[in-house]
């Protein structure tokens, strides 16, 4: 297959891609982005005398869709600029001049944060709810796994499980609001 018959083959199958990407929780462009990779790389193991070409499409779609959340795939740039320029200052160090410091204007996020833990606690079960808070405390998946004494293929049953939830709820809350 040449060059020009997979980007024409790419192109006619687009629709496809924003299909699954619709039906993913990722943002929809990134979720664009991963699905349209996914349809150059079908062209690669479609085979026209075995099947139409929108099956292998939709199955490598969910698939990179489906590793990306859960390996967090989509990677912010690096700006090493950035990383080097950007200096700790204290938060009482003045910001205007009228001496307001950088303490009083950022917002208090503990509220947010204890809301959000309760409304976890309503959703979740309790090992879920440890799952979560070791998560967000830095363990990986493997490691929690290992200290709860999970198996990892139930460690990331667990994991999709809580993700499912999460997304269910979310999609609730959007549809009452």
């Amino acid at each position: 297959m040449t060059i020009l018959e997979r980007n024409k083959l790419v192109l006619d199958n687009l629709q496809l891609a924003k299909y699954w990407a619709q039906k993913s929780s990722l943002n929809f462009d990134d979720a664009t982005q991963i699905c349209c990779v996914a349809l150059i790389e079908a062209t690669e193991y479609w085979d026209p005398d075995r099947g139409d070409f929108g099956v292998i499409a939709g199955y490598f779609c969910r698939k990179n869709l489906h590793f990306a959340i859960l390996g967090n795939t989509i990677r912010q740039p690096h700006i090493k600029k950035y990383r080097t320029e950007n200096t700790f200052q204290s938060l009482d160090t003045p910001i205007t001049e009228d001496g307001s410091t950088l303490a009083e204007v950022l917002p208090d996020t503990t509220e947010d944060n204890s809301i959000f833990w309760n409304d976890l606690e309503r959703l979740l079960s309790d090992k879920e709810l440890k799952v979560c808070r070791m998560y967000s405390e830095g363990y990986s998946f493997s490691e929690i796994s290992h200290i709860l004494k999970i198996r990892r293929l139930d460690m990331y049953r667990m994991k999709s499980k809580i993700f499912e939830k999460l997304k269910r709820a979310n999609e609730i809350e959007v549809m009452y609001c």
